[in-house]
């Protein structure tokens, strides 16, 4: 299944929400192995992102990092464009009927549709440009 990072920490998201649901034990599996992948990948993102604020940024005291005004626009971009990297992680899939029953809010509901086979809305954050 191929998802972006951003849908990852989405995805991330809704798994954590559905944590207390009852499903097959194979479903289950799915989605701890849907999650570890997710977890992985996030942590490269991070690494990357880390990558980019040095490459844009300048060091401060204490190790922080701080982008400068005339160069904030660069970042943004490079790092809006790490986010919609596409990434193969274990398929999920789920269908309507199997989480219909389940108590969720709609915010866990906004992660699963990706793996309901239905598009996320984007935030303004994830538009391309």
């Amino acid at each position: 299944m191929e998802i972006t990072i951003s849908q990852c920490a989405d995805v991330m998201s809704a798994i954590e929400g559905i944590r207390g649901q009852t499903m097959s034990g194979s479903k289950a599996l799915k989605a701890a192995r849907l999650k570890a992948a997710c977890l992985a990948e996030l942590k490269t993102l991070q690494e990357a992102a880390m990558e980019v604020v040095k490459k844009y940024g300048i060091e401060q005291e204490g190790g922080n990092w701080q982008i400068p005004k005339e160069r904030l626009d660069e970042y943004r971009k490079e790092d809006a464009e790490m986010g919609q990297l596409v990434i193969e992680v274990p398929d999920f899939s789920l269908t309507v009927e199997e989480i219909e029953e389940w108590d969720i809010t709609p915010e866990t509901a906004t992660g699963l549709l990706i793996l309901i086979g239905e598009t996320p809305p984007q935030t303004d954050e994830e538009t391309p440009s």
